[in-house]
């Protein structure tokens, strides 16, 4: 009976600091992840398109013109243009 009268009281004045805090922290924590997970999201997307490129690029002059494609257009094709 003891053991039930100990959680029975009511909670210290500094609990809803502790439990901001702790939110806090998981939330940062939480975004931490997700920065992650989207920086390897996106490394992995360079990466392909990297091997992409070799790919190309291996191949000859008539090999590209076959596939519609210039040398020298390579990089804009596989990667895109920058609109900065």
């Amino acid at each position: 009976m003891a053991i039930a009268a100990k959680f029975n009281q009511p909670l210290p004045s500094n609990a809803a600091s502790f439990v901001d805090q702790a939110g806090s922290h998981l939330r940062s924590f939480g975004d931490q992840i997700l920065e992650n997970m989207v920086s390897l999201g996106e490394m992995s997307t360079a990466a392909k398109k990297a091997r992409q490129y070799q790919a190309l690029n291996a191949l000859t002059d008539v090999e590209l013109e076959v596939r519609g494609l210039r040398r020298d257009e390579l990089v804009t094709y596989v990667f895109g243009t920058f609109h900065g």
